[in-house]
């Protein structure tokens, strides 16, 4: 943090605040991640040039992209049933394509047969629908040259490799960001990334960039994937275990449906709904949000696989969602039997227990030191939960088997 304070110094700026409110984000708890670029049409995530086809003939076949079925309108819909409270898009990956109109490449998607500038149709189909809409933008571009460099091999990026064309690349990004501050709308969210990869603050301009940010989208918040520590952390597939760096609070973590960030025609090990349930609860247990990947077809449809998830984890959260929107991180922590596994919440003199793996038998026993509960049911149904409380114990009987949520209704203190 002084590092970030003396740099905007250096650089003739203030310092960059990261005080923005965060009290929706904390309600919200769980978001829809979409990546979608013309790296659909190969059915792969990204098309890097490292790993990949040339980046010529990717960039020349991206201009073909034409996702005819695209339906912004659907996808916010569908986030709304599957209980989500906002949504991330990507704007550009590190391919470098933009999904929306910037007026600085002509490497985007109003310049293919579609015309279409889905994030604005995407933008103004949130705000139709009330679903605050934030940004992911790579700091990474394989296809701009001043990024690359010209003449320098794959992966060998500047400033390194060509430092004296970095500034212009720096300030491309300044001035996408801008176009993306002002041309969509309320931005709640922008979530970068790419941005610690062997830079310094001074390479990228991030304090200006912030500042701008700042002044433009005042109730943005700014992820933490750059140099400076951002307005909350990002967790990626997995939850860091207590210990373990956490990041800036509040926390998010960033989860996939299969593999796979972007479509993939080859991947089919899909996560089943239940698993996702799980991992929401976790979270939610640890005070985080999950911020759920899709990676559309490349006609712009979500793929069958991904609705059918979406939806029954909507349909989990119209009886559970109690248990998770508001919530902060419960007293309970993890089960420290092998045959048990659960978190717990917390909202308003209530402790959520989610119970996740199921005992073997019907009798639960969990430390609950300090918890002084009157009343326990499920939260689902509300049938009562016999319980006894024996000094840090609690021990409960439940009332039938398979995962749940109970309603732990403690007493004044």
């Amino acid at each position: 943090m002084l590092f970030a304070a003396l740099s905007c110094l250096l650089l003739g700026i203030g310092t960059p605040s990261f005080g923005a409110d965060t009290a929706w984000f904390k309600e919200a708890k769980f978001g829809l991640f979409i990546h979608w670029s013309p790296s659909s049409m190969w059915g792969t995530e990204i098309m890097d040039p490292r790993r990949s086809m040339p980046r010529k003939e990717f960039e020349t076949a991206a201009m073909r992209f034409d996702p005819r079925d695209f339906n912004a309108k659907s996808w916010v819909r569908l986030a709304k049933q599957a209980g989500m409270r906002y949504i991330v898009f990507t704007a550009k990956h590190h391919d470098g394509f933009c999904m929306f109109d910037s007026a600085l490449t002509d490497f985007k998607i109003t310049k293919t047969p579609s015309r279409r500038d889905v994030l604005a149709e995407l933008a103004r189909a949130c705000r139709e629908e009330g679903m605050p809409l934030g940004i992911y933008y790579s700091l990474i571009d394989w296809h701009h040259p001043d990024f690359l460099g010209k003449d320098a091999p794959p992966g060998a990026w500047a400033p390194k490799a060509r430092p004296a064309l970095w500034p212009r690349y720096a300030r491309y990004v300044r001035e996408q960001v801008r176009e993306l501050s002002t041309k969509y709308g309320e931005v709640a969210v922008f979530w970068f990334d790419g941005g610690r990869l062997s830079f310094t603050l001074e390479d990228w301009g991030y304090p200006e960039i912030f500042a701008m940010i700042r002044r433009l989208q005042p109730k943005a918040l700014i992820n933490d994937r750059t140099l400076l520590p951002g307005d909350f952390s990002t967790w990626e597939q997995l939850i860091p275990e207590p210990g373990q760096p956490q990041g800036p609070a509040p926390h998010e973590l960033c989860l996939t449906i299969g593999t796979t960030w972007g479509y993939s025609r080859t991947d089919r090990n899909f996560k089943s709904a239940e698993f996702l349930i799980s991992r929401l609860a976790k979270a939610a247990g640890r005070g985080a949000n999950l911020l759920l990947n899709v990676g559309p077809m490349p006609s712009g449809r979500i793929q069958p696989e991904f609705e059918e998830r979406l939806l029954a984890v909507g349909d989990w959260l119209k009886a559970n969602g109690e248990a998770v929107y508001g919530t902060s991180a419960g007293p309970l922590g993890y089960a420290p039997q092998s045959d048990v596994q659960y978190v717990s919440t917390a909202k308003d003199g209530v402790v959520y227990l989610h119970l996740l793996r199921v005992p073997k038998s019907w009798w639960l026993r969990v430390r609950a030191p300090g918890l002084r509960v009157r009343r326990a049911r499920l939260l689902e149904g509300g049938a009562a939960v016999t319980f006894w409380q024996l000094g840090e114990n609690l021990l409960l009987r439940l009332p039938r088997p398979g995962s749940m949520v109970i309603e732990l209704l403690l007493r004044a203190p």
